[in-house]
């Protein structure tokens, strides 16, 4: 079954069987489970849904998606408030061309220039992480576009301003303690992966000048 625009403000409900197409795009949308809305308008090729809420998922204010040449089958959105850093999740499969457009209801890209988002791709026994700007983009809207990417696909965003509460009038190093705590921890580990390097390339050279003795 295929849905119309639809309009309204009590609750509609979809089953996995219903599709949202997108004809001008030669794309669709539908759902792994079970759930409802309040609207789901189609808008050039951007389907908007309100207060959507899969079975066994959180409910997302507002969702928009679109995508070309592509099915994208929505799994589950997770919103989790109870951990030091508040973040969202919505997982989806597509098959196609893969390229898919998605906002999950912010205006703006936020504070931290995308370090506080991530695109993952669960694989057998292994995940891919991919980097912004370079396999996907984040519009000044808070819109990712994501190009190429097929298969099972997570979007997460981290809320990194809620991590201090209000924090507008701390000192910079304050307001932006996580990115630099996590800066701190790549520097270091890069410096390791240096030092090791070096170490081992010392004792090769060592080595090769002694003819193979340590």
């Amino acid at each position: 079954m295929s849905f119309p625009t639809i309009y309204g403000q009590t609750s509609t409900t979809f089953t996995s069987k219903d599709t949202f197409s997108i004809p001008s795009s030669n794309a669709q949308i539908s759902f792994a489970v079970n759930g409802t809305y309040s609207s789901a308008i189609l808008n050039g090729n951007i389907w908007t849904f309100t207060n959507l809420h899969l079975n066994r998922s959180s409910t997302l204010g507002i969702l928009k998606i679109s995508a070309e040449n592509s099915d994208v089958k929505i799994q589950s959105y997770t919103y989790q408030n109870g951990t030091n850093i508040p973040n969202e999740r919505l997982r989806y499969l597509v098959v196609g061309e893969g390229k898919v457009t998605v906002n999950l209801g912010h205006s703006n890209a936020g504070q931290y220039g995308g370090s506080d988002w991530y695109v993952t791709k669960a694989g057998r026994g292994q995940t891919t992480f991919y980097a912004v700007g370079h396999d996907y983009v984040l519009g000044n809207d808070g819109t990712l576009t994501i190009k190429g990417i097929t298969g099972n696909v997570t979007i997460t965003h981290s809320f990194l301003e809620r991590a201090l509460g209000n924090n507008s009038n701390l000192p910079f190093y304050l307001q932006h303690s996580v990115i630099i705590v996590t800066a701190i921890v790549l520097v270091l580990t890069f410096a390791v992966v240096i030092v090791i390097w070096l170490k081992n390339n010392q004792v090769t050279t060592r080595l090769s000048r002694n003819g193979g003795d340590a």
